[in-house]
């Protein structure tokens, strides 16, 4: 038996025709074994998430193929090179398009969403994008379920509500929502101001939130500021990052960290005296 096999093999392999059909027929079961791992993928953790790694491991194989090839011969990579990139061009037009999480950090926020409950986002892709900066207190969860099921506006007038009675959290989470645009049109004003009001109440991560919004055009270059208005920016980001990483946020810690590095020597020496 184990003879027959051997020159069932050699006649087969000495045969270019047949060689390629096997070559072929190698590349349908690695594309189903791969599909079979998505569906898993699909159930244990979620839709978006399963569409997202489809999209970036076809761009993956499309720069991985090519290297493959050059080592290990052979010009039949180019087939699953040419199926993946269809699917990887398909996956990051048509899934984006429909609201699916394809960046790190929307991706990431998609986990923190599924911890709390919500395993399936609605809505644009950016819901799963701002989990971190939410507060996802009992208080707030009719606005959280409406946000993490896309009614957006719903969601609004909750935090809205909530906000004009005091509560400082709410306020965080409406900063949130006009920083990111969900359902409203994007204002870095009504972010400000709504961060500001939180931060003013000693809540921790709408400091955060504020100064990174203080910060980002700075460190993005993304406006034309004087060096006054970029050295007060930075001296109020510095402050508060202090204050939310003395309450132990972590993500303010990292924060303070990177302002840090971005900073001049003078610019550190004025922020640490106004946080005096």
């Amino acid at each position: 038996m184990t003879e027959q096999l051997t020159n069932l093999w050699d006649t087969a392999t000495t045969n270019p025709w047949v060689l390629l059909g096997l070559k072929i027929v190698l590349v349908i079961i690695i594309g189903f074994a791969v599909q079979l791992g998505l569906v898993w993928l699909h159930t244990l953790l979620t839709r978006e998430f399963a569409r997202w790694l489809w999209g970036y491991l076809g761009v993956f194989l499309m720069i991985g193929a090519p290297v493959a090839a050059v080592f290990l011969g052979g010009w039949w990579w180019v087939l699953p090179v040419i199926a993946m990139v269809i699917l990887a061009l398909y996956t990051r037009v048509d899934y984006r398009d429909k609201g699916v999480p394809t960046t790190w950090m929307e991706v990431s926020g998609s986990f923190k969403w599924r911890s709390l409950g919500y395993a399936d986002l609605k809505g644009p892709a950016e819901v799963a994008g701002v989990a971190e900066y939410l507060i996802h207190d009992a208080t707030l969860k009719p606005g959280i379920q409406a946000l993490a099921e896309g009614r957006l506006e719903e969601s609004r007038q909750e935090f809205q509500t909530l906000a004009t009675t005091g509560n400082a959290a709410a306020m965080n989470n409406l900063g949130v929502i006009y920083e990111a645009g969900l359902g409203v049109v994007p204002s870095k004003k009504e972010a400000l101001m709504w961060y500001r009001k939180a931060a003013d109440a000693g809540v921790a991560l709408a400091q955060h939130n504020l100064a990174v919004l203080l910060a980002a055009d700075h460190l993005l270059n993304s406006v034309r500021a004087s060096q006054g208005d970029r050295k007060r920016d930075f001296i109020e980001a510095y402050r508060l990052f202090s204050s939310a990483a003395a309450q132990g946020l972590k993500l303010a810690k990292r924060g303070l960290r990177d302002l840090r590095k971005k900073m001049t020597r003078d610019e550190i020496a004025a922020a640490k005296r106004a946080d005096g």
